[in-house]
């Protein structure tokens, strides 16, 4: 038990509150990973959407199929792209 204390404790205070630049941009790229598969799922109710003919996936609601795309850009933007290239690389 004191061993699984431990680890939690170096778990924390080395991935989360560490001020080492390379674990720091680890950690934007993990963040960036998690994020990018939620954008890939926007982008395939967007496809599915488009693949039918009508509204037939989002159930006939067209200011959700807008939120949906404007939350996969702003993902995509945000949460993607600016973790993985501005703290991803440069921090790393």
């Amino acid at each position: 038990p004191t061993s699984v204390i431990h680890y939690s404790m170096f778990f924390f205070n080395f991935y989360i509150c560490t001020t080492n630049h390379k674990v720091i941009g680890l950690n934007y790229l993990i963040v960036s990973v998690f994020t990018g598969f939620l954008a890939f799922s926007y982008s395939m109710l967007i496809r599915f959407e488009l693949s039918t003919f009508g509204v037939f996936v989002l159930f006939g609601d067209y200011q959700f199929y807008n939120n949906v795309i404007t939350t996969h850009g702003l993902v995509m933007i945000f949460g993607f792209i600016m973790p993985f290239m501005l703290g991803g690389f440069v921090n790393y």
